[in-house]
């Protein structure tokens, strides 16, 4: 024979259950994350240069549309911000964040942007909001036309862009703090390493690198000549000379 304790169970413990199962499923739908833009590895829903649907050299209207359609971005973030470019010409900024809650520091502080000039899109630049090394991204992109290695002299950063101007992609992954003995060599070299994260992508209209140093990026005219001689082969990993001016 049962006893009050044993019957009690048995009548709430089929109720508790599945009330249990109820308020943990809304808890963990509630807290998951967004979709992670995997699109650099899966080239889905477009391969690069085009960014969920938005490819450099669209027009700003079908650009903001395809924004507020992305599942990667979130609607409500979406913002604008008219400024100049480094050489005067009018720009307008489109800036979002991502879906996702899984975002590193460098994400919540650096919006992703879109650059327009002359109502078409130039630029495109994403924070990654998952892990991806340069190494993957050699095996996936193959030997990039110029690697691009600076330093920070005022704290121990260290960052590095591997370059794809043909295919109108670069990869820059940006450690904000260092150890001096691991990645510098002497004061103008540095050292790149397979496993470093990717901080951010830019996408851009296949062209050559001088063209995009000068025409997307618009870095300052009396700097671009030094940028592009201390633009270097890629090596594979290892040591690379160091460049004087950050882009």
């Amino acid at each position: 024979m049962q006893n009050r304790e044993t019957r009690t169970e048995a009548k709430f413990g089929g109720l508790l259950h599945p009330l249990v199962v109820l308020i943990c499923t809304i808890w963990i739908v509630a807290c998951a994350p967004g979709s992670l833009d995997r699109s650099l590895i899966t080239h889905e829903p477009c391969s690069p240069p085009c960014w969920c649907r938005i490819t450099p050299g669209a027009a700003y209207e079908d650009a903001v549309q395809a924004l507020r359609a992305c599942p990667w971005v979130r609607a409500d973030s979406i913002n604008e911000t008219s400024t100049a470019t480094n050489t005067g010409a009018p720009l307008l900024v489109i800036g979002w964040d991502h879906s996702s809650r899984l975002l590193g520091p460098a994400v919540t502080r650096n919006p992703n942007v879109a650059h327009v000039r002359s109502g078409t899109v130039r630029l495109i630049t994403v924070y990654l909001d998952y892990s991806l090394e340069l190494d993957e991204v050699v095996e996936k992109y193959g030997v990039p036309q110029g690697v691009y290695a600076t330093r920070g002299y005022g704290k121990p950063s260290f960052g590095v862009i591997l370059d794809y101007p043909e295919q109108g992609v670069s990869f820059r992954a940006f450690l904000p703090r260092v150890n001096a003995g691991k990645y510098y060599v002497g004061s103008d070299r540095g050292v790149i390493y397979p496993d470093m994260k990717v901080t951010d992508v830019s996408y851009y209209a296949p062209t050559t690198l001088e063209l995009a140093l000068r025409d997307v990026f618009v870095v300052y005219p009396d700097r671009l000549d030094a940028m592009l001689l201390d633009e270097q082969t890629w090596q594979g990993f290892g040591e690379v000379q160091l460049a004087y001016y950050h882009r």
